[in-house]
Formats: C-alpha cells, sequence, structure tokens
C-alpha cells in the first residue's frame, strides 16, 4: 500500500489512487509512504535546473530514495518525495492522477526515457 502525504489541492485525486492500484507491483503487506510537494513554475524551473541540466518547469520530479523496486525494505518505510508543479501538469493535460502514478513509478525505480518495455509492464499492470 502506498500512502501520499501532501496539500489538500490534490486530495481527491490521491483518494482515486487506492491501494488495489499499486497491488501488483508491491507487497500488500508493507505500507510505504511518498511525500508530495506543491511548488510553482519558478520553483520547479530552478529544481530541473539544479537536478536535471534543464532550465525548463516540468510537471512533476521524483526523488527517490532507493535505486529500484528490488532496493525496498520488506517493512513500511517511505519511498521518496514527488515535487509537482500543478500549472506544468493542467497545461500539459496529463492530468492530476496520472501525474502521481508517473512520479511514483519513477520513485519505485521504473525510467521510461531507459528502459521502455518495463516501464510500459508496469504502466499496463496499473491499468484499472
Amino acid at each position: 500500500m502506498i500512502s501520499f502525504e501532501a496539500p489538500t489541492e490534490l486530495a481527491t485525486t490521491i483518494a482515486e489512487l487506492s491501494s488495489d492500484l499499486w497491488s501488483e507491483l508491491l507487497p500488500s503487506d508493507h505500507h510505504y509512504v511518498v511525500g508530495v510537494h506543491l511548488i510553482d513554475e519558478d520553483a520547479m524551473q530552478q529544481l530541473n535546473q539544479s537536478t536535471r541540466g534543464v532550465d525548463a518547469p516540468t510537471d512533476v520530479l521524483s526523488f527517490p530514495l532507493f535505486d529500484n523496486i528490488a532496493d525496498l525494505p520488506d517493512h513500511d518505510a517511505p519511498l521518496g518525495d514527488l515535487f509537482v508543479c500543478l500549472p506544468c501538469v493542467d497545461e500539459d493535460h496529463m492530468g492530476r492522477r496520472e501525474c502521481l502514478i508517473h512520479g511514483t513509478l519513477h520513485l519505485l525505480g521504473f525510467d521510461h526515457e531507459s528502459d521502455h518495455t518495463a516501464w510500459d509492464t508496469a504502466r499496463h499492470s496499473l491499468k484499472e
């Protein structure tokens, strides 16, 4: 199960991300926590520049505590943090739910840029 510690602006979206959604990827007897931080476009641009060398805002950045899903501890633990820029999310039409799923997959070690197959397989397992 994953719970999101996030501002109220995302409460409805987070409520939609039921624990069943993650049951294909995570052990059901553990509780993992994701910190979600809302930042504006200027802060996101600065964070994106300092961490990825990209001088532009983006919708979501993930900062995992583990390299991949195999490294997750076999007990309750934090997964890491997501930084979300809602103006970018809304502008990109990704949708808040998709943004949180996308960012959380990165926290679990999946990377669509380096391993399309693993990303697609994980993403497919989340289809309701």
